[in-house]
């Protein structure tokens, strides 16, 4: 529902209507003596917690019931992942106009710091609002991708002490390169790399600084024993999940996408033996929900796992094999609401105090 105004000179019209908003809510608004508007809105906003639990990926069932993780800022966190320690569960908290790095024990849950950044997070086109933190391997630091203060854009490592933040990698001019995944020896580094006509799967040697190119879309995933690299990709003009073995080789197609299906891959089981895929994310109400399937890498057989059927498009496994981290999503349905000074004036509103 828009507003509009028009000025007034003894009772009438002085000059044309006015638009002032277009996302006043229908009907919730009064004027006061001095001028100002307050008006009730309704933004679609998306919020989302991390959920932690065991679960024996054995029989695939929890062995306790999941529960909030992250007590401050609930509504506001997303992208968990846990050090390859054990030690830590790090999360990302949106807190306009902060942007923070939540860093958790793993055993007490309890909060041991907060990383605030001091640069923007990179969220590339067709990702959403998953930052897709990534621990190094010396459970040390955090990878991101962002850009900093003076629009240089790459994946940064930011010290889990300190919060100091140093480019790993850095971006060449008109692409961006994004969604970090470090091998488990930590000498190679898998990201998706945009440009203008093409979003290409890329994995880097840090050592020896030369590059391969992977494939098409999708997100990079190592499997715990190194000895494959799981991609999103395609299969002539189908969507399919890949398989390339780490030693070298050609891709191998894992799962072949139906016609319509839509999916992305959640990680690896502990055992290596087979790649967890989140398919079919949508809306049910307000909450976004998603598929957990398990393909064997053996096969290609897949089948359902019985998981959270409130678990979003983000699933990371402690060390341990028998710990799980995940994010939730849903619609907050609730009100804002706003004031417009001097209305008929007024250039622009600001939340009301």
């Amino acid at each position: 529902m828009s507003l509009w105004g028009q000025p007034m000179d003894s009772g009438k019209p002085s000059g044309p209507p006015i638009f002032l908003r277009s996302d006043i809510g229908g009907g919730n608004w009064r004027v006061t003596t001095s001028g100002a508007l307050y008006y009730a809105s309704w933004p679609r906003r998306v919020r989302s917690d991390v959920k932690v639990a065991s679960f024996d990926f054995d029989t695939e069932r929890f062995l306790s019931s999941p529960v909030v993780g992250p007590k401050e800022f609930t509504g506001s966190n997303s992208s968990p992942d846990w050090s390859p320690d054990g030690k830590y569960l790090v999360n990302f908290s949106e807190r306009v106009p902060e942007q923070v790095l939540a860093i958790h024990s793993a055993d007490t849950g309890a909060l041991v710091r907060e990383l605030k950044l001091q640069f923007r997070l990179t969220l590339p086109p067709g990702f959403g609002s998953i930052p897709h933190l990534q621990w190094t391997p010396d459970s040390k630091a955090i990878a991101v991708a962002a850009t900093d203060s003076v629009g240089r854009q790459g994946i940064y490592r930011i010290d889990a002490m300190t919060g100091e933040a140093q480019p790993v990698l850095m971006a060449k001019a008109g692409e961006i390169i994004a969604v970090p995944r470090f091998s488990p020896d930590g000498r190679k580094l898998g990201f998706t790399r945009f440009s203008t006509n093409a979003q290409t799967l890329v994995e880097r040697d840090l050592v020896a600084g030369n590059e391969r190119e992977l494939g098409r879309g999708g997100v990079v995933g190592y499997s715990p024993d190194g000895q494959y690299i799981a991609t999103g990709g395609r299969d002539g003009n189908d969507g399919a999940v890949l398989l390339i073995p780490t030693s070298g080789g050609a891709p191998r197609v894992l799962v072949r996408a139906k016609q319509g299906e839509q999916g992305a891959i959640a990680g690896w089981a502990p055992d290596s033996r087979s790649v967890l895929l989140a398919r079919n994310g949508q809306w049910a109400g307000r909450q976004f929900r998603v598929e957990l399937w398990r393909a064997a890498i053996e096969t290609g057989e897949l089948h359902k796992v019985d998981f959270d059927p409130d678990m979003g498009l983000w699933l990371r496994i402690h060390p341990d094999g028998r710990r799980i981290a995940y994010q939730v999503s849903w619609e907050d349905p609730s009100q804002e609401v706003w004031v417009l000074e001097n209305f008929l004036s007024a250039a622009a509103a600001k939340p009301a105090r």
